[in-house]
């Protein structure tokens, strides 16, 4: 390798750990949409609730229309979103009929209805404004604009600007349309409980609980994290305060409003074990154990068993001389009596999950690392549905290699840079995709255009 490439190389390396996150903040220009909405509101409305509707109405259509330019399908998510609303309606309209229903006939009168009626509109929009949390999606907005009709007061308009945050964006999308076909699962969270039936820790030869169950649970987690590490961001072993929140959360499935955001689109892999002593030998020096346990992956999003097994009871016995071999051979053994279950599961799982891939895209006729970073700013924006991350693998003046880290087919893939196609950088630079025998590539061309860069530079000190 020459020596100015390689001094160029490291140089590379120091300016990316040092000014990575301001370029790229820098290049993830702002983009506000605008939003609009109208509102016909009763005489007895405060303001207060007016204001609310409106904007969360305006919200409503900000985010369709960045659900269209994305190229989700925003008719389907609404369908599908107003279809859940409507269940987790139901109850509180049943509940509020029967409050002004004559409790004999269960009937209402012409004064009852009236007040039934304006209760219910009140507390459907109010549980509609909770049910999406439409607000979270939105990361600024400017209030343009807010208007009551002279000729009909009670018609209510506003216009703002906002900005949406894309990956609350498709969180959101990903609860109500199953993306690609396939499900995907942020964190699989590991829930262990062994039970002692007749026997103390010491009978399995420790002073401490932990010093036994922590092991095993560690080692459960670490092969959950070395087979399903490409599909499943994160993994966490659930301790008491954990375990009454996803309690919590599981009790809280029809109430949307109520459900902690850590546990979507989690997986919980609950193991128990029951642990009996049988006897103990004392001239063999021998102690004996029967072992009983079950198993259960539950998705946490619509508490659907995904696998379940009965592990039988079996008995075993161990020589007491020596407490620490004592713990590691019962440690030992349970932790492989369910690894042949886990195995099944994880082939379960990988008919179901989305895979994650990886892409070399080569960026040619390149300037600037301001330009690399833009061309991953897009990247990111366009491939939203596949989480695509981008990263910068090499910079040599004139050539990038930028790596696309992806969860899709290839094909969904092609079409993201296929979508820069005849696009145009800040600084006025003009986008191709070619395509070689290695595949496509992007080829920037054109020169750049004085103003642009500078608007651009400007862009950037803000």
């Amino acid at each position: 390798m020459k020596k100015g490439f390689c001094f160029r190389v490291i140089i590379f390396g120091v300016f990316l750990l040092l000014g990575l996150g301001a370029g790229s903040s820098a290049y993830a220009e702002k983009k506000f949409i605008k939003g609009e909405a109208r509102f016909y509101s009763q005489d007895e409305d405060p303001l207060n609730f007016v204001k609310s509707q409106l904007l969360e109405k305006s919200f409503r259509n900000v985010i369709t229309k960045e659900m269209n330019r994305l190229g989700f399908d925003s008719e389907s998510f609404w369908r599908t979103f107003d279809e859940k609303f409507e269940e987790h309606f139901k109850s509180m309209q049943e509940s509020l009929e029967k409050k002004f229903q004559d409790p004999e006939t269960e009937k209402m009168d012409a004064e009852d209805r009236e007040k039934y009626q304006k209760a219910l509109r009140v507390r459907r929009l109010k549980e509609l404004k909770k049910f999406g949390k439409l607000s979270h999606i939105i990361k600024s907005y400017v209030i343009k604009r807010m208007k009551r009709s002279i000729k009909y007061p009670n018609s209510r308009y506003m216009r703002l600007m906002a900005v949406v945050d894309h990956n609350r964006l498709r969180s959101l999308y990903s609860r109500y349309i199953n993306i690609g076909g396939k499900k995907e699962f942020n964190t699989l969270f590991l829930d262990v409980d062994f039970e002692l039936q007749g026997l103390t820790w010491k009978d399995l030869g420790v002073q401490v609980k932990t010093d036994f169950t922590e092991v095993i649970k560690t080692h459960w987690l670490n092969w959950f994290n070395s087979k399903l590490g490409n599909s499943i961001k994160k993994f966490s072993i659930l301790d008491k305060s954990s375990k009454d929140k996803i309690e919590a959360y599981l009790h809280s499935y029809k109430s949307e409003k109520e459900r902690d955001e850590k546990f979507r689109g989690g997986l919980l892999a609950k193991v128990k074990f029951k642990i009996k002593k049988n006897g103990e030998d004392g001239v063999q020096r021998t102690r004996g154990f029967s072992f009983k346990g079950q198993y259960l992956l539950l998705d946490l999003d619509n508490q659907k068993p995904l696998d379940y097994f009965d592990f039988p009871k079996t008995t075993h016995s161990y020589s007491t001389v020596d407490d620490h071999s004592l713990s590691s051979q019962v440690a030992s053994y349970l932790y492989r009596v369910p690894i042949p279950r886990f195995e099944k599961t994880k082939n379960k799982l990988s008919r179901t999950m989305k895979k994650k891939g990886s892409y070399q895209l080569e960026v040619e006729n390149v300037t600037s690392i301001q330009e690399v970073m833009e061309l991953m700013s897009l990247l990111k924006e366009k491939g939203i549905v596949q989480r695509l991350q981008p990263k910068v693998k090499l910079f040599d003046q004139a050539r990038a290699l930028i790596q696309l880290d992806y969860y899709s087919d290839y094909e969904a893939l092609k079409k993201v840079i296929l979508a820069l196609q005849n696009g145009n950088l800040l600084n006025g630079r003009s986008i191709y995709i070619k395509k070689n025998d290695h595949g496509y590539y992007v080829l920037l061309g054109g020169e750049a255009i004085q103003s642009k860069v500078q608007e651009a530079q400007n862009i950037e000190k803000l």
